[in-house]
């Protein structure tokens, strides 16, 4: 998993091979929090 937040228009997760990105922005291009935090649940190893 890698999780960042600096692209605003970037939002969401996306899955290639075995790594989840996700994009944590809550703001969007114009700095207003406009969007929910996301939960990911982890199973274990």
């Amino acid at each position: 998993m890698h999780v960042f937040g600096h692209i605003h228009e970037g939002h969401g997760r996306v899955q290639q091979e075995r790594t989840l990105f996700i994009n944590a922005a809550l703001c969007d291009v114009s700095y207003q929090a406009n969007r929910l935090p996301q939960v990911t649940e982890l199973g274990a190893r």
